[in-house]
């Protein structure tokens, strides 16, 4: 889109305590926001983006491992990138299960994902949920593909 807005997306599936206090922990509100915690306002609804001829769904961070709600999000998605940040594991088990759940939305919707991470790994899944081409932990490059 050449530096064009084409649309925005909220993150709708908050992740306690990182990103909201539940209400039974109310309490620890004060003591989140002392430290820098933020108690973000969750989006309101799953949408695509459209841009010619992408309808592409763009679950952040651990909204793709919600079943229920990628079955809303990408039912009509021709392609799923989701963005990340798995700095918080460092190079551990948990950045692989975290990615594995890009896998299985690729082959669970049969389309292509790109699974873009700020620290961990980075790659371009196909819809049968295998890894085309990948960037490892704190890897920098660029990685293009044709997508069919």
């Amino acid at each position: 889109a050449e530096g064009m807005l084409i649309d925005y997306y909220d993150k709708v599936k908050l992740m306690p305590i990182g990103e909201y206090i539940p209400k039974p922990f109310g309490f620890l509100k004060e003591i989140f926001q002392a430290i820098g915690g933020i108690d973000y306002i969750p989006g309101q609804s799953a949408k695509v983006i459209k841009y010619k001829d992408l309808r592409i769904a763009v679950p952040i961070c651990f909204e793709v491992a919600h079943y229920s709600y990628m079955e809303r999000l990408a039912k009509d998605a021709n392609l799923i990138v989701v963005l990340t940040n798995d700095g918080w594991f460092k190079d551990s088990d948990c950045t692989f299960q975290h990615f594995r759940f890009a896998q299985w939305a690729s082959l669970h919707f049969k389309t292509y994902t790109l699974w873009v991470n700020n620290s961990g790994d980075t790659a371009i899944i196909d819809p049968y949920g295998r890894v085309l081409k990948k960037l490892g932990y704190m890897e920098r490059d660029v990685l293009v593909d044709v997508l069919k």
